[in-house]
């Protein structure tokens, strides 16, 4: 599997949302590098680690209940049981978020 597609929604009852921001909530980034990341692990579906954040630029917000499409491509890694994940978030094709992680299966990290 090299390509993964797949769509997330943040729903307005999210709790990291009140805070940010009152009044006019949006999704904290963070947000959705975690949800990018979980994404990932399910896809594979065996247990792997962030070894690290390579890039992410954030290009739009997103609201509560917003639908993301998340188009990620998974590249071996220089050493064995390492790949990048590259990623690209839009929502009605407009670009949310792009960027890549260094990933590891946790057997390796271990």
């Amino acid at each position: 599997m090299n390509d993964i597609v797949t769509h997330v929604s943040v729903p307005a009852d999210h709790p990291s949302l009140p805070g940010h921001f009152p009044g006019r909530p949006i999704v904290p980034g963070v947000v959705l590098l975690d949800l990018t990341f979980e994404s990932i692990c399910a896809a594979l579906g065996q247990p792997i680690e962030l070894v690290s954040i390579v890039s992410a630029k954030f290009m739009q917000a997103v609201a509560p209940d917003t639908r993301v499409d998340m188009h990620i491509k998974l590249i071996p890694g220089e050493s064995a049981g390492q790949m990048r994940a590259r990623f690209a978030l839009s929502h009605a094709q407009t670009p949310v978020l792009d960027g890549s992680f260094m990933i590891a299966t946790t057997e390796r990290a271990s």
